[in-house]
């Protein structure tokens, strides 16, 4: 996948979000279990979708902290794909029917993860998550201890739980979602911006969660 930039923005009912894990994977038969190991994961997932672990394709972002999962991925067959970023469009393009990946299994941040689970709910997808604090994502140190402690901080009078699992009813609580995403740059999801002698040429993908519909909008902005 190329590097790609969004604009995004995504609506649901008020209060319809839990705080986003930074761990997560999800694929579309709601299968994954994330209290499980990976391999066990992805055996699951290839049996239901009736394929051996050589065809599976799982997408993961290219970080230090993924190279674990995807040295076990590897090890059983899987084909793995490794991004430099683009965890919200890896996870739209898994619910896709004509889909690039299977299942996606990474680390990440949590305005990211909470825009994925809008769209895979609302794509008829599925998805789990953990939160975890900084030192668990990026490892120990003086630094890295005190945005962790704070983290926990906040969580606590919150209300969230750190290291609990969550499941995608419990990430967005209503079907009631309107996920909306304009490139910037092109990907594979999107066109990025150009601009023509006529004006400026955009595309939008428009989700509806309560209809189930995905919509490609190409809009000139003269």
């Amino acid at each position: 996948m190329n590097s790609l930039a969004w604009s995004l923005i995504r609506t649901t009912e008020r209060a319809a979000l839990a705080a986003w894990p930074q761990t997560g994977c999800g694929d579309k038969n709601a299968i994954d279990d994330l209290a499980l190991s990976l391999s066990d994961n992805l055996r699951n997932v290839a049996r239901a979708l009736g394929k051996p672990l050589s065809e599976l394709r799982m997408v993961t972002l290219d970080k230090p902290r993924s190279q674990a999962a995807i040295q076990e991925a590897a090890g059983l067959g899987v084909k793995v794909f490794s991004l430099p970023d683009g965890d919200v469009a890896a996870s739209v393009l898994t619910c896709q029917p004509d889909n690039v990946y299977d299942l996606m299994f990474t680390v990440g941040g949590a305005p990211e993860g909470v825009l994925s689970a809008c769209a895979v709910r609302a794509m008829a997808g599925d998805m789990q998550a953990e939160l975890i604090d900084y030192c668990q994502a990026k490892g120990e140190c003086d630094e890295h201890r005190r945005i962790a402690t704070d983290e926990r901080r906040r969580c606590a009078q919150m209300g969230v739980a750190v290291n609990r699992l969550y499941r995608l009813d419990e990430l967005v609580r209503s079907q009631d979602i309107l996920f909306s995403a304009t490139g910037v740059t092109g990907g594979d999801l999107l066109h990025g911006i150009s601009r023509r002698d006529d004006g400026v040429r955009t595309q939008t993908m428009l989700i509806n969660g309560i209809d189930r519909t995905c919509n490609i909008i190409n809009s000139l902005h003269s």
